[in-house]
């Protein structure tokens, strides 16, 4: 709270990269640290009591519909309740799931954080289209500035420049550069 009170405070000229509650992802692979990490700060800017104003819940935002099905279909939680996503360890422990499922349809962090904002559905559907994120001279960045919505626009775009600084915290650099140029969706998302 104290790191948003300060961005708030300077008008966001300065920004923090904090890493709260760290201990419930360290086991993780770094990718997916940074991933959990860069959704987070985005999200809820680490706040586990957040609630936003369509009712998402918690440090990872987790819509309840979707923390239900998680918790009560895909993991079988015993008495799941949906306050259970104000506890950090288990809205992490819900993003690494959920993230998997999303990696088995998407390639990318940018396609990944589409998804996370405005569901599967809405980003197969762009990535589906035959003028988006294709081979091209103005490519990647022509493609991000039409993806349909300007909410999941912009999101995805700060979900990717965190995911960016917090590999380079973690020690494990990558370029941007290394990710648009692998950002070329593969045609099999209309097979899943």
């Amino acid at each position: 709270i104290y790191a948003y009170i300060l961005e708030r405070l300077y008008k966001f000229k300065n920004h923090y990269f904090i890493t709260p509650y760290y201990e419930f992802i360290k086991d993780y692979d770094t990718k997916r640290q940074a991933l959990i990490l860069a959704i987070a700060r985005q999200e809820s800017r680490f706040i586990p009591t957040a609630i936003s104003t369509s009712y998402a819940l918690g440090i990872m935002q987790f819509m309840p519909f979707l923390a239900n099905h998680i918790g009560n279909k895909e993991l079988k939680i015993d008495n799941f309740d949906q306050d259970l996503m104000f506890n950090p360890k288990t809205a992490y422990y819900f993003a690494n799931h959920h993230l998997d499922y999303l990696e088995t349809h998407l390639n990318s962090p940018l396609f990944i954080a589409y998804a996370y904002n405005g569901g599967i559905g809405f980003t197969k559907r762009m990535l589906a289209r035959k003028d988006l994120f294709k081979k091209g001279e103005f490519e990647p960045f022509l493609s991000m500035e039409l993806v349909p919505y300007q909410e999941s626009r912009i999101y995805g775009k700060k979900v990717l420049a965190n995911y960016i600084v917090y590999r380079y915290l973690l020690n494990d650099n990558i370029k941007i550069s290394d990710i648009f140029e692998n950002l070329i969706q593969n045609n099999d998302l209309n097979k899943s």
